[in-house]
């Protein structure tokens, strides 16, 4: 559908080849790209001045314990999935729901992420005692994709399920006040797991669309209830929440999910110096909605003179869309990708342990390409360590050399941006266009902090000893798990 809408309203934009585009037709102005984006998705006004960025693991679970504790009416929390080891904040969020008798709590997570350890200690017989201790004012659901595996699912370990698609949306949401992020909720995100985060503070319609968003993916999950809680660890069971079967209810998502998004088109009546505007990534559902979001953005970027672009993924494994626009693209770009040792799968047992090496071997040919096409010369491609660290960040960033480099665009959520993200997972993230001159300092300062622990790579570094990828890997990539990652 967001297609066909591109090719009927945006004739300048044109299919990308494998060799260097013409110059763009695109747009010039920022207004311009505004006004792209205003006629396809929801659009919500912010002043500079609610908008918060915060720079560590640790600000993050300050401003997330905040959020639980000064909540007065609702929580929503939608993550892959909350840390079995997390029983402080299980009993934050209990001391909460005793304190404020009309606070509500909902819950969106991953099925196969949150009960993969099931029968010992999992997240979700960590959540379940809240189910029956609060009843109604407690619901937690677990989404599962509608992958089609059929019998052969049995046949496939649990955590290897999750390859196959995830919930993998991360808001944080506390009265009108929400908390953006690509981060989960465990120990690590909450200490050396470095990710983005930004608080949108007092903006009621925002949030409105944050509830309504999870409570539409709600109706596509399966409910989880508390059978037995006087056992460790507690009992539960999940009951599927449609009268859709759970295997084929795609279409009737998508849907439901457009109709959804069309309910927030109305004009925002609000003032404000910065638009935010949320996407929805579901491709087995067929709605695509960043992935048409960030390929015109890569196009248009080429249109606004000195845009200098900048790209990060923790888990870098570029959607070829992407790939192609960005190697096809002349603007001064600089990527960060996390070192082997910040690659939170390093130390792995059995196949999971392969994940860096297979990063590796993905990132040199992204390399290769970038040097056969042409592209090396204005691409700076980097990688983030920070001693006992690991990297999770993931987004873009627009900024005009001309002025001074104030950043006018970024893109933050869920999204690492590759095949996977817009194929397999289920994705939101948000597209910020700033007039503020202090939010635009604030997103620069955000990349410099990245930066500091980044250092550019070149092709020395993927012919060094150290990062020799097997022929194992190698093979894993060629039957097609690069599709996974």
């Amino acid at each position: 559908m967001i297609t066909k809408l591109l090719s009927r309203s945006v004739t300048s934009v044109r299919a990308i080849s494998t060799t260097a585009p013409a110059a763009s037709a695109l747009p010039v102005r920022l207004d311009e790209l505004q006004g792209w984006m205003r006629d396809r998705y929801p659009s919500f006004k912010a002043n500079a001045s609610q908008i918060e960025l915060l720079s560590s693991p640790s600000d993050f679970q300050k401003k997330f314990r905040e959020g639980i504790e000064n909540a007065t009416r609702s929580i929503y929390i939608s993550t892959l999935y909350i840390g079995e080891e997390q029983h402080q904040l299980i009993d934050l969020l209990q001391r909460r729901l005793d304190e404020r008798k009309d606070l509500t709590l909902t819950i969106l997570a991953d099925y196969n992420r949150c009960t993969r350890q099931t029968p010992a200690h999992s997240s979700a017989s960590l959540m379940a005692p809240l189910t029956k201790r609060f009843g109604g004012r407690v619901r937690v659901f677990l989404y599962k994709p509608n992958t089609k595996l059929g019998a052969l699912e049995r046949l496939i370990p649990p955590r290897f399920k999750e390859g196959f698609g995830t919930q993998h949306t991360k808001i944080y949401c506390f009265d009108d006040n929400v908390l953006l992020s690509g981060a989960n909720i465990n120990t690590s995100y909450f200490t050396d797991r470095q990710d983005r985060y930004m608080h949108i503070s007092a903006h009621p319609r925002l949030t409105e669309y944050m509830r309504s968003f999870v409570e539409q993916l709600a109706r596509f999950s399966h409910k989880l209830s508390c059978t037995d809680d006087s056992v460790q660890p507690a009992t539960y069971e999940l009951a599927w929440n449609n009268d859709e079967p759970a295997h084929a209810y795609g279409e009737k998502a998508r849907i439901e999910v457009e109709n959804f998004n069309q309910s927030f088109r109305c004009t925002d009546e609000q003032e404000g110096d910065t638009t935010i505007y949320p996407l929805i990534q579901a491709g087995l559902w067929g709605v695509r909605q960043e992935e048409e979001a960030v390929k015109y953005l890569l196009e248009a970027v080429n249109g606004i003179p000195g845009a200098k672009l900048d790209i990060t993924s923790g888990y870098f494994s570029l959607g070829e869309a992407y790939k192609r626009r960005i190697i096809n693209s002349r603007v001064p770009t600089s990527i960060i990708a996390a070192s082997p040792h910040a690659n939170g799968f390093l130390g792995s047992k059995g196949v999971s342990g392969r994940i860096p090496e297979a990063y590796t071997h993905l990132e040199s040919k992204f390399f290769k390409s970038c040097v056969k096409y042409g592209r090396a010369t204005t691409l700076s491609l980097k990688e983030w360590r920070k001693d006992g660290w690991t990297y999770h960040c993931k987004g873009i960033w627009i900024r005009n050399e001309k002025d001074d480099e104030d950043c006018m665009v970024t893109f933050i959520g869920s999204s690492n941006l590759s095949g996977r993200s817009s194929d397999l997972d289920l994705e939101l993230s948000f597209l910020m266009l700033t007039e503020s001159e202090s939010l635009g300092d604030k997103l620069k300062a955000e990349l410099e902090d990245l930066d500091e622990h980044s250092s550019s790579v070149n092709q020395a570094t993927f012919d060094d000893s150290t990062r020799k990828v097997s022929l194992f890997t190698r093979f894993l990539l060629w039957i097609g798990i690069d599709k996974m990652l």
